[in-house]
């Protein structure tokens, strides 16, 4: 009787013990809002996005409009805007204009920005990738439904971004201002970042509702030399723009070739089942 009372004892632990450990493995994976995990060996900082339901677009432009609902699955998405640090570990050079270990990497095309997560990928075994805009925005909003993740006041923007009043004309090392209400830093400011849709300025009367992505070329003509090409988009201001730039609705966009100063990143890493 004794031995048998022991053996359920035994199993008893063990089912508990098992639960424990696959609670663990779940919520590492998953993630809790605003846990931060580091792959090796990069150890890129990386915030966990709850899922959740948002408000996207804005009255402000046409090509914000119209507002309409997005639901988005979780992901992490970096604390902080690729550093020239992180690049150089990655890909081996420096492209920036703006040379500094901790400013964000510049003068990196949306081409040049697809090799880093492919490389970073294979880096750390798990799956990077650019941004879609939707979980841009979602992740920059952070809750708020104001063109700013901090409300609509223009005179608290240098509280939380690098922009063209108070940047000294250049790139500021990452994390200085204040982040966002989910923990993230220079979402309206420092440089623009590219996502991975096309833009389309049409694009939101036919957006999907669940994890939306743009993934048909627009042709952009453009009007002083006719020229049609196709546009990525970019999202957040930059250390050269002016306040409406630094909204979270707006939209800016660039061929995918295209390298300038005032562009570049963070990323994604998608949430593994």
């Amino acid at each position: 009787m004794k031995r048998t009372i022991d053996r359920l004892v035994l199993i008893l632990l063990c089912l508990v013990l098992s639960c424990s450990q696959n609670d663990g493995r779940e919520e590492s994976e998953s993630g809790l809002a605003g846990s931060v995990i580091k792959d090796p060996p990069n150890n890129i900082e990386m915030v966990y996005i709850p899922a959740g339901s948002f408000i996207m677009g804005s009255s402000n432009a046409d090509d914000e409009k119209p507002a309409h609902e997005v639901r988005l699955d979780g992901f992490y998405i970096g604390k902080f805007v690729i550093t020239q640090r992180e690049w150089t570990a990655v890909m081996g050079d420096n492209p920036s204009e703006f040379v500094g270990e901790e400013h964000p990497v510049e003068n990196v095309s949306w081409d040049d920005a697809q090799l880093f997560v492919g490389r970073l990928s294979e880096n750390t075994g798990k799956r990077y990738r650019l941004p879609t805009e939707a979980e841009w925005e979602y992740a920059a909003r952070a809750g708020s439904t104001t063109n700013f993740h901090f409300g609509n006041d223009t005179s608290k923007l240098s509280e939380y971004a690098w922009y063209g009043a108070d940047s000294l004309g250049t790139t500021q090392p990452v994390g200085l201002k204040k982040p966002n209400a989910w923990g993230l830093y220079d979402m309206a400011g420092n440089v623009r970042e590219w996502c991975q849709d096309w833009w389309d300025p049409g694009y939101y009367q036919r957006s999907d509702y669940e994890n939306p992505i743009n993934d048909e070329e627009y042709f952009y003509r453009n009007p002083r030399t006719n020229e049609e090409y196709g546009v990525r988009v970019a999202r957040s201001g930059s250390f050269r723009d002016a306040p409406s730039g630094s909204e979270s609705a707006h939209r800016h966009g660039a061929r995918p070739f295209a390298s300038h100063y005032i562009l570049g990143f963070r990323v994604v890493r998608e949430v593994l089942p």
